[in-house]
């Protein structure tokens, strides 16, 4: 799975859930959907502004190799992170929904950071079970 395939799923998954980024200034302004897919250590651009319910999606996932009976399964870990920001509190629905549609989800909480206006965060990992030698 591409990260861009994991942003349309969970798009479609949490549609109602996502807060929204504001670009721009009025009465010039455009709303999307506050989903994006980031490198580590990336920034956001400073020209948006979001409310509500932010995810951030690792452009690359992590490599975990949990040992099983008779060998290895080799699988990629897709890192999320879900920002609430001011507005509609919608994140705990999130992740419920994230865990039922995505098997062996799990999820630790990051905590709130008042100075940039986060309510709580929580970083999500979702096995693509995507096995190593079919990629």
């Amino acid at each position: 799975m591409k990260a861009e395939d994991l942003r349309d799923r969970i798009l479609l998954l949490l549609a109602e859930e996502l807060g929204t980024y504001t670009i721009g200034k009025p009465p010039l302004t455009n709303d999307s959907p506050a989903i994006c897919i980031q490198d580590s250590g990336e920034t956001r651009p400073n020209d948006r502004a979001i409310t509500g319910l932010e995810i951030i999606i690792r452009r690359s996932p992590e490599r975990n190799s949990p040992a099983v009976y008779g060998g290895v399964h080799r699988q990629r870990v897709w890192q999320l992170f879900l920002v609430q920001h001011q507005g509609c509190h919608t994140l705990q629905t999130a992740i419920d929904k994230l865990e039922l549609s995505f098997p062996n989800t799990k999820s630790i909480v990051i905590g709130a950071n008042q100075q940039k206006n986060i309510r709580e965060q929580v970083s999500v990992k979702i096995p693509d079970m995507t096995e190593f030698a079919k990629q």
